[in-house]
């Protein structure tokens, strides 16, 4: 769009958001009773609505930047909604994908120098998982795993561009996003919680709720270094929660992260900082595991192995893990394609209802080979070494920088350990989200880069989806 040319608004300001509101109230007093979990996502839906009806005038890749955040937050509730032949979150896949195409049809700004390289390397990755139907098996799982993939390619990329035009206004919004998605999700599992005690499954399940738990804490930690008010209390509802979830690797990970953002060794005192952090966060995390019957239960009772000479409770990983490295040995260079290890995982009769191999690394061996985890190594490490930079530069700044580049740096870490024992990279709603605070990261303009687009003409072309670059 040209600058200073506003958007069209259909109607008044409040007539869209307020028919939707009759609709949906109307529907979900209609499906309560038949689809509890439907008729909550439509409740939530005029909440949605009503919110981006605030933002008609605002670019298209921004209000589509929000709106997954909102999605993120009602955690896993569309994927137990039946839409027929898939999930209601394989449609929410399949349209935030097309959604986000069409957002990127209007032009995106490709980051320079490393941040683009870095982001050649994930699109990449990205390629070859596709190139992988031509020797795998087509199914309507491998379809949803890449369009994830692709989804937070595509949003990595939406962020990198709206962020570079409006980096103020994409902070704000976002930052207040992040709220709602936090206070929906974490809301819910409390509810939960009441209903169902410490591991319920009701309204919303404890896995999913771990996963979110780590997107907010690498935002929300990440505030509270800068100063953004209120953000340590929604690390420390996090932190509480993703415990009565009984979550064992998202809390580990949500714990590493909170530690390794006051992982600053610039000066002998960031190092004092740093190893206390990271002492205190290791005594409370083997404390609370000891201390906490439930998580202690969690840990080391059921279905155990030995790991070190321990009875750690595996919850039937080795099973599934053996199956696949097994699988994996039969076509190590390129893989089976994708899908295949989610294939082989339902078909084990002693799977005990597992869909996933429960381990993304592994995941990707079966499905891409040596070859495919190649390619996803070098494009985590060039992101992490990327955005960890970036990070250090501004650190003690209390800047937006130092925010954007913090939570980039400490989700990709959060999401990495998580991996190890769980699936987030199939997963829109951890791996979109993700992408956003990536490519916010990526794209957020230097300091003299910011200070040259204030001196360019008033009318210039900047992608659609972006809206205009900063006021001169």
């Amino acid at each position: 769009m040209i600058r200073g040319v506003p958007r069209p608004v259909l109607g008044a300001p409040w007539l869209m958001p307020l028919a939707v509101a009759v609709v949906a109230a109307a529907s979900a007093g209609a499906l309560v009773v038949r689809a509890a979990p439907f008729a909550g996502v439509v409740v939530l839906a005029v909440v949605v609505f009503a919110y981006l009806a605030q933002m008609a005038r605002r670019p298209l890749g921004e209000v589509l930047l929000v709106a997954m955040i909102g999605l993120a937050g009602i955690v896993d509730i569309l994927q137990k909604i039946d839409a027929g032949a898939a999930s209601g979150q394989a449609v929410e896949t399949v349209a935030m994908v097309w959604l986000g195409f069409l957002v990127c049809l209007t032009g995106i700004s490709v980051p320079e120098g490393a941040a683009g390289r870095a982001l050649g390397l994930l699109a990449l990755f990205v390629a070859f998982t596709v190139v992988s139907f031509s020797w795998g098996t087509t199914s309507t799982q491998s379809i949803q795993n890449v369009l994830v993939y692709i989804a937070c390619l595509l949003f990595t990329a939406i962020a990198a561009t709206v962020v570079r035009y409006r980096p103020r206004q994409l902070y704000e919004v976002l930052s207040k996003a992040w709220w709602v998605a936090g206070s929906i999700g974490l809301g819910l599992y409390a509810v939960s919680v009441v209903i169902g005690g410490v591991g319920t499954h009701k309204i919303i399940s404890p896995r999913p709720l771990g996963l979110l738990g780590v997107l907010l804490v690498a935002w929300f930690v990440a505030g509270g270094r800068v100063g953004r008010k209120w953000s340590n209390w929604m690390v420390g509802a996090a932190l509480v929660l993703t415990l009565l979830s009984l979550s064992r690797s998202a809390l580990a990970a949500q714990v590493a992260m909170v530690a390794l953002a006051r992982f600053d060794l610039r000066t002998f005192r960031s190092w004092l900082v740093a190893i206390g952090a990271i002492v205190a966060a290791l005594s409370i995390a083997i404390a609370t595991v000891f201390l906490y019957a439930p998580l202690h239960h969690r840990f080391f009772h059921g279905d155990t192995a030995q790991v070190g000479g321990i009875s750690i409770n595996v919850t039937g990983r080795d099973t599934l893990w053996a199956a696949n490295w097994d699988y994996f040995l039969k076509a190590p260079v390129i893989g089976h394609g994708a899908g295949a290890a989610d294939r082989l995982t339902s078909a084990l009769p002693e799977h005990g209802g597992a869909a996933h191999p429960h381990n993304d690394y592994l995941r990707i061996l079966v499905d891409y080979g040596i070859v495919g985890l190649v390619l996803w190594f070098f494009a985590y490490i060039a992101l992490l070494r990327l955005t960890w930079r970036r990070w250090g530069a501004v650190r003690g700044s209390r800047t937006m920088a130092e925010h954007i580049h913090g939570a980039a740096a400490l989700v990709l870490i959060g999401i990495g350990l998580t991996m190890i024992v769980d699936n987030p990279l199939i997963e829109l709603a951890r791996m979109a989200p993700l992408g956003v605070m990536l490519g916010m990261s990526l794209g957020l303009p230097s300091t003299k880069e910011a200070r040259a687009s204030e001196r360019q003409p008033a009318l210039v072309a900047v992608p659609v989806g972006a809206g205009s670059p900063p006021a001169a």
